[in-house]
């Protein structure tokens, strides 16, 4: 909150015998208004390798995430989120991959954060604008993504020890 703009990296590999996983976030953050009005952005790019039948599948996803918030009290807090997801088939950086799905999610949050703990509750909805990119049939039925969730609730709960 000190400085004009908030700015974090992160890292997260996973591996095992058939599976691995890179995920590599951008995280962008602007307080305005006295700290009242918190916007971020998180830029995902996620690749994984499964392994099936001795061969090794490759896939990535390329994530949007954008969110604003108001705090309401010292306490309290009410948002939005917004998600824009791409699905590749094959790795984004080290091989050609061709564009499989898109999909968009949109909902509200609600925070609530004592000082010793917080609780945030968050809800989404696909929004009926997934694109088949791949012309794989049923990849997408009446604008949602197949593979995706319609309604997300998410409910996260943190407190330090």
């Amino acid at each position: 909150t000190t400085q004009p703009l908030g700015l974090a990296l992160y890292l997260e590999p996973a591996y095992g015998p058939d599976h691995r996983e890179l995920e590599e976030k951008l995280i962008l953050q602007k307080n305005l208004f006295r700290q009242r009005l918190v916007l971020a952005t998180n830029i995902v790019l996620e690749q994984e390798w499964n392994r099936a039948a001795g061969s090794w599948q490759k896939n990535s996803e390329l994530r949007l995430l954008l969110g604003a918030a108001w705090w309401m009290s010292p306490e309290w807090s009410i948002g939005t989120e917004f998600e824009a997801k791409r699905e590749y088939d094959g790795l984004l950086i080290w091989q050609k991959s061709a564009p499989a799905a898109d999909s968009f999610f949109l909902g509200p949050t609600l925070h609530y954060d004592s000082g010793e703990y917080s609780l945030t509750l968050g809800a989404m909805a696909q929004l009926p604008f997934a694109a088949n990119l791949s012309g794989q049939p049923n990849e997408t039925v009446g604008g949602f993504a197949h593979e995706e969730e319609r309604y997300r609730v998410q409910l996260n709960f943190e407190c330090d020890l």
